[in-house]
């Protein structure tokens, strides 16, 4: 470990400290495109169309299959709740809180929840202060090899209670409500999905297939920043 733990966060980087060239590239990039939304729709047709494969076909390789594909939709519909958590789906406020709630319900998360939790994580990146920093807890390698590999077979267990029903208790008090209403929600809306589907839809719809998107979201979240550098900023992520 030779890099420089930082005593703060990454100085922020202003857009109006930038060049006009870069500031008008910036403001171009951050256009939203309401066309790329329609992945949405994608990732539900391509849910239904292998869940029905998966009903029919009981052949285990074509099972296995599905449920890799529909847990890859899954974990593609929480990346669009995260790009709803930092606004940038929709101009109005009320859309990318409601799509992106909708996009988080697959996965059990609130998207409320999930925005006090992942907001704290970008404004001190690895720093103290940052929620996701795995060297928080130790920067001894032989601890930090064994959380490596608790992460890569159950992070997103744990991870779950801090961007989920942890959050709950954290924020102010509009926060906690937000939280609480969505998270009714999605109870009531799995609660109906156990009471009126055939188990065997839920089961090879959801219960396996979900058990694919926790795994690819522990391995997003290792490959994205866990062990990078403390240096800069640009070193943080990869």
């Amino acid at each position: 470990m030779t890099d420089a733990w930082p005593e703060r966060p990454f100085a922020i980087l202003r857009v109006r400290d930038l060049p006009p060239a870069r500031q008008a590239e910036l403001r171009r990039l951050h256009q939203p495109n309401p066309w790329w939304n329609l992945k949405i729709l994608v990732f539900a047709l391509i849910w239904i169309a292998a869940a029905m494969l998966a009903l029919r076909v009981e052949t285990l390789a074509v099972r296995l299959a599905c449920y890799f594909l529909i847990g890859a939709t899954i974990q593609g519909l929480v990346i669009l709740m995260h790009e709803a958590v930092h606004g940038i789906m929709f101009r109005d406020r009320r859309l990318n809180r409601w799509v992106g709630f909708i996009c988080g319900v697959p996965a059990l998360l609130s998207v409320s929840a999930y925005r006090m939790g992942h907001l704290p994580h970008h404004r001190y990146e690895r720093s103290h202060r940052d929620p996701d920093e795995l060297e928080n807890f130790s920067r001894n390698p032989r601890v930090l090899a064994v959380l490596f590999g608790l992460t890569f077979m159950a992070g997103e267990l744990f991870g779950f209670h801090r961007v989920g029903f942890g959050n709950a208790f954290r924020g102010k008090p509009a926060e906690r409500r937000d939280v609480l209403i969505e998270y009714a929600i999605i109870v009531t809306v799995f609660a109906a999905a156990i009471a009126f589907l055939p188990g065997r839809v839920f089961l090879h719809g959801w219960v396996f297939p979900a058990l694919f998107a926790r795994q690819l979201t522990n391995v997003r979240t290792l490959a994205e920043h866990v062990l990078t550098g403390h240096e800069h900023r640009l070193a943080a992520t990869r």
